[in-house]
C-alpha cells in the first residue's frame, strides 16, 4: 500500500434510533435507519473535507515516488495529507451516487461494475462509505439495512501509537451528529463532483491557497 490511514466507523445508538423512529412516519425500522444513514453520508460527502483538513499528517513523500529509483530521499509537494490529494488512493473517475433510496445508492455502485469502471464494488475507493453487519456486499447492504457508515479521509497521526488520536474521533462524532441534524438539502452531480475536489483541496498544506466550495 502506498498510503495509509485509518477507517472511522460510527453508528448512532440503538436506543436512540428507535425512539426516533416512533415519531418519523416510516413504517419500516430498516427503512428508516437506510434512511438516516443516507442522508448522513451525503452530507458528509459535502462537509468531509473538514476532516481531511484536521488530520493531514503526511505531507512528505519519498523520492521513488516522484523519480524511479531514486529512494530515500524526502520530498514535499506542497500537500499535508499525499493520500487524500490528487495524488492519493483515487479512481480514474468521479463517481456519482443516488442516494434517494438503499437500492439506488447500490445500483449506482453496480452500474461502475457493469461499465468497466470498477473489478468489483470494493474497488470503490472514496472517503466515505455505507456498510452493513455482516459480510460487506451490495447484497447484505440491500437486505439487511445500512448498519454504520465509514469514514476513510483519516491520516496516519506519527505522534500518536493507535494512529489516530481521541480527540480527532470524538470531533468526528459531533460532526455526524450535527450534520444528522442539519436540514436536509439535495446533492446533485455537480455538488458531488465539486465534494471530491473539495476533499482533495482539503489536503494541500497552505489551506490560504485552496479553493473549497459547499
Amino acid at each position: 500500500m502506498a498510503f495509509s490511514g485509518i477507517h472511522v466507523n460510527y453508528s448512532f445508538n440503538e436506543e436512540l434510533l428507535r425512539a426516533d423512529f416512533q415519531r418519523s412516519g416510516f413504517e419500516s425500522f430498516t427503512e428508516y435507519k437506510n434512511d438516516l444513514y443516507l442522508m448522513l453520508a451525503r452530507r458528509v460527502v459535502a462537509y468531509g473535507w473538514i476532516l481531511v483538513s484536521i488530520t493531514a499528517a503526511s505531507p512528505l513523500l519519498d523520492s521513488s515516488y516522484v523519480e524511479k529509483n531514486v529512494l530515500d530521499g524526502d520530498v514535499f509537494q506542497g500537500l499535508a495529507s499525499v493520500r487524500c490529494s490528487e495524488l492519493g488512493y483515487w479512481n480514474a473517475f468521479v463517481p456519482i451516487f443516488d442516494y434517494s433510496n438503499i437500492t439506488s445508492y447500490t445500483e449506482s455502485i453496480r452500474r461502475y461494475v457493469r461499465d468497466g469502471w470498477l473489478m468489483a464494488p470494493t474497488e470503490l475507493y472514496y472517503p466515505v462509505r455505507l456498510k452493513p453487519v455482516g459480510l460487506n456486499r451490495l447484497e447484505t447492504l440491500e437486505a439487511n439495512g445500512v448498519d454504520h457508515i465509514e469514514l476513510r479521509m483519516f491520516d496516519l497521526n506519527p505522534l500518536v501509537y493507535a494512529g489516530v488520536e481521541e480527540k480527532d474521533v470524538a470531533f468526528a462524532e459531533l460532526l455526524l451528529g450535527w450534520l444528522a441534524a442539519s436540514p436536509d438539502q439535495p446533492v446533485s452531480e455537480k455538488d458531488q463532483i465539486q465534494a471530491v475536489q473539495n476533499f482533495k483541496n482539503a489536503a494541500h498544506y497552505d489551506l490560504k491557497t485552496a479553493i473549497l466550495l459547499c
